[in-house]
Parts: structure tokens; C-alpha cells; sequence
């Protein structure tokens, strides 16, 4: 395995076979998984209290990745990854195909259920994908690899919707979810021909108890400050971002676009983000991995600011294609950075406890964050985001040389390590 990023992105796929095959597994299933929320909506649309329900059903795709995510991690960092990989494809064929079941049979509090399972699959591989990654890459590909695999998912996550919704006006009910389940087949295929090696993980105390490896993944991240710094940059930056789903919409009335308008920013927001992950990936050398963040946070909080002042559709499609470019610099290069920080026996646990501490104000946010912008108005809200964003930015420019110091500290004993074995 070379250290060494090739120079496009297909001459990583090339030169990595098992990252070949975990990126189109991934990729394949994110689009099905896509496909089949759009199905899960519409299912709750046929309800008696549809408004109810679509909340119900958006809570329980959220909510386990959030809730779970630290056990998630840990059980990544106990068991072979590589089967924690295919248990979780193959089981997510079950559940894909008992949803439309159990609509038809018991309605939708059992969908909801399976819904839930579903969702903490989700992540479980996710936090599985996720530890193994730097060992499939090396450290000197690791921002490349991770900017790929998010560009990729976001591109399925924007035709996956487009396809489901033509499934849904257009076929049986079963299909959309029949479809999702062979795309975790083709994703189970896909693993099965990565060498098992490759994905073991590190060897680790059998008489270890979960509960003890939870706490030591924990005792882990509070003592090590350059994960305290980052988990209080993401908190921070949470404070602004969260609001986003409530504050476009209304922002768009407050201009006077309608509909098209809301939908030409919220299609540059994704458009955003997709270059933006190609681009960090393609020109962001690990070791600058920690000023990108940094500038990420500062000029995304920048172009928020901007949003709260910006007069018309023309000068806020550009603002909301820079902010989301901008925040995708912001994850990819952090992701990476904590993937080269942490060493691969504690990295599910540390990157996962790592996700549901950032996310933690969000669900507090959200439900207010309407009633907010019902009374200050859109705009004011953007100021405040921006100001929150901009904050952890500032956070992140002050806290760049410990984390890129924890970066390289980790990188030297792992070729130590390498080098002695």
C-alpha cells in the first residue's frame, strides 16, 4: 500500500482494488437507500395524520444514527469488520423487503419499526466503512478517498430521490423497496470479493467486555485534547448549521421566488457540495488538512453572513452554492483528520461518540427553529448561523497546530510500527 495519493481519482480506484469495491457497494446502496426514503415518505402521505407520520418516519431515519452511534462504533472495533459489513447488507435485504409487508398487513407503526432497525444498520456499516477506510487507503490518500466516497454518496442522494419518485407515481408499491434490497445484494457481492485481511481490523483482548471497550473509547477521546478541540468545533458549527432545513424555505418566500426559486437554491446547495467534495479531495494534501477546515468554517460562516443581506435569487444562488461547497471541505477534511488521528483499534468508537457529540444540538434546534423564523424572519437567522459558523472557524484556526500535530504524531508511529513489523 502506497502512501502517496495518485493524481485523479480514478488512479486510486485503480491502484486500490478493495477501495474500488467498497466505493461502487456504497455507492449502489446509498442511491437504493435514497429510492426507498422517498417511498417511506409517500407511505406516510397515505396516512390518516400524514403530517404526523412523515415527521415519525424522518425521525426514525435520523435518529439511530445519533442514538446508537457509539455502540455502533464499539462493535466495529470488537468484530471483524469485513463481516460487520456483510451482516449489515445482508439484514438490510430483509428489512428493505418487509416494509412494503408490513404496510399492507399491519400499517405503519410496524414500518416504523423496521424503519429503526434499518436505520441502526445504516450505521453499523457506516461505522464499520469508516474505521477501515485508512486501513484500505494509507494515510497520503485518506482526504482523497474520503472526498471521493462523499461526492459519490451526494450525487445518489440526489438522483436517488428522482428515480423514486418516478417508482412510486409509476409502479407496484414493493418496487422501490425491492429495488433498495438488490442494491445491499450487489453491496454484500461487492464486500465478499474484498480479501478479508484487508478489512480484519487490529487484533484486540477477547476477555475484554463491550461495556469496558465503551468506557475506554470514551476515557479515550476526554483525555486526548485534540478530539475535545474537534468535538467542540463540530458542536459549535452544529449551532449554525442546524436550522439550514428551515431557514431556505422561508427565505425563499421572503424574496419572492416561489417554488422554482426554493428549488434552484436547494439544487445548487447540493450541486455545492458535490464539487466541493471533489475538489477538497483532489487538492487538499493530508497535511493541510487541518487550515482547509479552518478556512472551510470561515468562509462557509462568510457566505452565510452574506445570505442574511444578500437582495435577490441571483446574488443568494451563488451564496448558497459557496456555503455548501464549503461545508463539504469542512467534513471531508475533518473526517480525515480524526481517521489519521485516532489508531485503527479505537477508531469506530472514537469516530462515531465523535458524530453524536457533534450532533447533539440539533435535535434541540430544530424543532424551534420555525418558530424563530416566524418571528425574527429569515434573514436574522442567517446572521445568527453565520455567526456560529464563523465562531468555529475562529476555533479551528487557533486549534489548527494541535490537530495537525496529533495528525502527524499518529502517521510517524503507525510507519514505526509498520516499519518494525
Amino acid at each position: 500500500m502506497t502512501s502517496t495519493a495518485p493524481v485523479t481519482y480514478v488512479g486510486l480506484l485503480r491502484s486500490l482494488p478493495a477501495l474500488r469495491r467498497l466505493w461502487a457497494g456504497g455507492a449502489i446502496s446509498t442511491f437504493g437507500d435514497a429510492v426507498q426514503g422517498v417511498a417511506l415518505i409517500w407511505l406516510a402521505t397515505r396516512t390518516s395524520s400524514p403530517g404526523l407520520s412523515v415527521s415519525i418516519i424522518a425521525t426514525a431515519l435520523y435518529l439511530p444514527a445519533v442514538v446508537i452511534g457509539p455502540f455502533a462504533g464499539t462493535i466495529a472495533d470488537r468484530l471483524d469488520r469485513r463481516r460487520l459489513l456483510l451482516t449489515a447488507d445482508v439484514l438490510r435485504v430483509a428489512t428493505a423487503c418487509l416494509v412494503p409487508l408490513a404496510f399492507t398487513h399491519a400499517g405503519l407503526w410496524l414500518v416504523v419499526a423496521i424503519t429503526l432497525v434499518h436505520s441502526a444498520l445504516t450505521a453499523l456499516f457506516n461505522a464499520a466503512q469508516t474505521a477501515a477506510l485508512p486501513d484500505l487507503t494509507g494515510p497520503g490518500s485518506l482526504v482523497r478517498a474520503n472526498g471521493l466516497l462523499s461526492s459519490t454518496n451526494y450525487a445518489m442522494q440526489v438522483v436517488g430521490p428522482a428515480v423514486g419518485g418516478f417508482l412510486v407515481a409509476g409502479t407496484p408499491t414493493a418496487m422501490p423497496f425491492l429495488l433498495n434490497a438488490a442494491t445491499f445484494a450487489f453491496s454484500a457481492g461487492a464486500v465478499l470479493l474484498i480479501p478479508a485481511a484487508a478489512l480484519a481490523g487490529p487484533a484486540r483482548d477477547g476477555h475484554v467486555t463491550f461495556v469496558a471497550d465503551l468506557r475506554t473509547g470514551v476515557r479515550y477521546a476526554r483525555h486526548r485534547p485534540p478530539i475535545v478541540l474537534y468535538m467542540l468545533i463540530g458542536i459549535v458549527a452544529t449551532l449554525g448549521f442546524a436550522p439550514a432545513p428551515v431557514v431556505l424555505p422561508a427565505f425563499a418566500t421572503e424574496l419572492d421566488v416561489g417554488s422554482v426559486g426554493f428549488g434552484l437554491l436547494s439544487s445548487l446547495g447540493g450541486l455545492g457540495y458535490a464539487v466541493g467534495s471533489v475538489l477538497v479531495g483532489m487538492l487538499v494534501k493530508p497535511e493541510r488538512a487541518a487550515t482547509a477546515m479552518a478556512v472551510g468554517f470561515l468562509a462557509m460562516g462568510a457566505a452565510t453572513l452574506a445570505l442574511a443581506v444578500a437582495p435577490g435569487l441571483a446574488l443568494a444562488a451563488v451564496l448558497v452554492a459557496l456555503r455548501s461547497g464549503c461545508n463539504a471541505v469542512t467534513l471531508v477534511t475533518g473526517i480525515s483528520m480524526l481517521q489519521r488521528i485516532v489508531p485503527s483499534a479505537l477508531r469506530g468508537r472514537i469516530m462515531t461518540l465523535t458524530n453524536s457529540v457533534q450532533e447533539l444540538p440539533r435535535p434541540f434546534i430544530l424543532p424551534f427553529a420555525g418558530v424563530v423564523v416566524d418571528t425574527a424572519g429569515a434573514r436574522w437567522v442567517f446572521a445568527a448561523m453565520g455567526f456560529f459558523i464563523m465562531l468555529s472557524g475562529v476555533i479551528a484556526v487557533a486549534a489548527r497546530g494541535t490537530l495537525q500535530s496529533a495528525q502527524d504524531a499518529e502517521v510517524a508511529q503507525t510507519t514505526e510500527a509498520g516499519g518494525a513489523a
